[in-house]
């Protein structure tokens, strides 16, 4: 009896938890109403859904304006974030596509590589027939062997490989010479050699032309050129070329070595040569130069303009010294000249009075300033055109015409 008891009484249990399962269901319906204003309720409730919200509660106020409003914030407030993160995926896929797509050649060469290597390695003729394939093998060797030693002649596949080293071996020297090939950091290297190597060949080219100029020629026959043209210190006269070698070359810097060397040309200005161009070849960072009208004992260890009675042009601050502008001397606004320019000095003897001389500087032809410049030349001693230099290593191209 006591066992037919308990089999009602398990059953009145479960209906009893069934029965408030479907009360609990009934409690948390979506819509306490039916109809179309039902449905639209679900339908906000999944739209809300789809922007990571889904309990709206929290944006509900006593009046509809301002529910309306929070919602519609919100709304755009979750569309931009959603905007953002989908545009920072598509940027990192960008990039992590464009990173795959510049190592792919390299990424392919190196599993290439290793699946050469690896099969390199394998027999091609399976186990077990492999035995007889490398006796074979063998016994073919040492043959060939045998007859190259007898023959002392090379087999074709010899013939051939020596074909392709050669091959190899003057390709590579005609694209890298005696270098190896270039790598990312060395570019700029090879950049500088080839400007070094435009810059040489340029100044081949003015080296050839500058001395036969026409109306200003630097011929034997008009005015001398050479090392016997030029009183120097320090500076090697090649023709028309002359290069600041510094206290090295100079005779009288071995006890006390000077800083500026200068050459002063031979033959003094005259009307019939009154004109005096230099060409800078090559100057160092500083560009201390110096180019100007001296008297016949000016001294070899400074620069023109610096002692009374001279005038000269420095190109590395564009400053002209003469008579009014001895000890500062006055700076001309753009007239600071560097490699390539060109310089003109000329001595207005047409012009001379009381006992002053007018001198015009130029640079690439165009007269550096408008204002008086000259020279006390009262006893009327000759004038000589003179360049002065600080660095070694400087170069430039000089010349006297008409």
């Amino acid at each position: 009896m006591q066992s037919g008891n308990l089999v009602p009484l398990n059953v009145y249990a479960i209906l009893t938890s069934l029965s408030k399962i479907v009360n609990m269901l009934c409690h948390f319906r979506a819509c306490s109403t039916t109809g179309i204003y039902c449905w639209w309720s679900m339908l906000k409730h999944f739209l809300w859904s789809l922007l990571g919200i889904a309990d709206l509660d929290p944006l509900d106020s006593v009046d509809s304006p301002s529910v309306i409003l929070a919602y519609f914030l919100y709304g755009v407030f979750l569309i931009m974030a959603v905007i953002l993160l989908i545009n920072m995926m598509i940027a990192l896929l960008s990039n992590t596509y464009q990173q795959v797509a510049d190592h792919s050649l390299m990424e392919w060469s190196y599993k290439k590589a290793i699946t050469i290597q690896v099969y390199s390695a394998y027999d091609p003729i399976p186990v077990p027939l492999n035995l007889i394939s490398n006796c074979i093998t063998l016994l073919w060797s040492l043959r060939n062997c045998t007859l190259s030693t007898r023959s002392n002649i090379p087999t074709n596949k010899q013939r051939a490989l020596d074909a392709v080293v050669e091959d190899l071996y003057r390709t590579y020297f005609a694209t890298y010479g005696y270098a190896f090939p270039l790598t990312e950091e060395t570019k700029l290297d090879q950049v500088l050699q080839e400007t070094q190597r435009s810059r040489q060949m340029t100044n081949q080219i003015t080296q050839r032309i500058f001395p036969v100029h026409p109306g200003h020629g630097c011929q034997q026959e008009v005015l001398p050129c050479g090392e016997k043209a030029w009183q120097s210190m320090g500076i090697r006269v090649e023709g028309c070329l002359l290069t600041c070698e510094g206290a090295e070359a100079c005779p009288t810097c071995k006890d006390d070595p000077a800083e500026y060397h200068g050459a002063r040309y031979l033959t003094p200005f005259s009307p019939q040569h009154s004109h005096f161009e230099v060409l800078i070849q090559e100057s160092s960072e500083k560009r201390f130069i110096g180019i100007g009208v001296v008297w016949e004992d000016y001294g070899c260890h400074v620069m023109p303009g610096w002692q009374h009675g001279t005038v000269g042009y420095h190109v590395d601050d564009g400053t002209i010294f003469d008579a009014r502008n001895e000890t500062t001397g006055k700076e001309i606004e753009d007239a600071m000249a560097y490699r390539g320019d060109l310089i003109g000095c000329t001595v207005k003897f047409d012009l001379a009075t009381e006992g002053k001389v007018l001198v015009v500087f130029s640079l690439n032809g165009k007269q550096i300033t408008q204002e008086e410049i000259s020279i006390h030349n009262p006893n009327r001693k000759p004038l000589y055109p003179y360049i002065g230099m600080a660095h070694k290593g400087i170069r430039v191209l000089a010349k006297v015409g008409v």
